[in-house]
């Protein structure tokens, strides 16, 4: 997996990834057969009950302060930040 948020890198490991990295060349040649965008099908998997969605959700900040969670998500911090209404 290749992002640049180390917390997501963390929790792909967590979940059984064994390669990560916050950029390509990382992989140092290594090179994919295989590409796979799976970020539309997260939702499904939710949905499915395949995986938890309290793995992915780091912050959860209330609508009062949707300033930080912006900022948050600005800087990078966390996974997934959710703002309660």
């Amino acid at each position: 997996m290749v992002d640049l948020n180390a917390e997501r890198l963390a929790t792909a490991e967590l979940l059984g990834c064994t390669g990560v990295a916050s950029s390509a060349a990382e992989f140092d040649g290594e090179g994919w057969d295989v590409v796979i965008d799976a970020t539309g099908n997260a939702a499904d998997l939710v949905a499915t009950g395949v995986l938890d969605p309290e793995v992915f959700i780091s912050h959860r900040e209330p609508l009062a302060d949707h300033g930080a969670a912006l900022a948050r998500f600005q800087a990078g911090q966390g996974r997934k930040i959710q703002v309660l209404p």
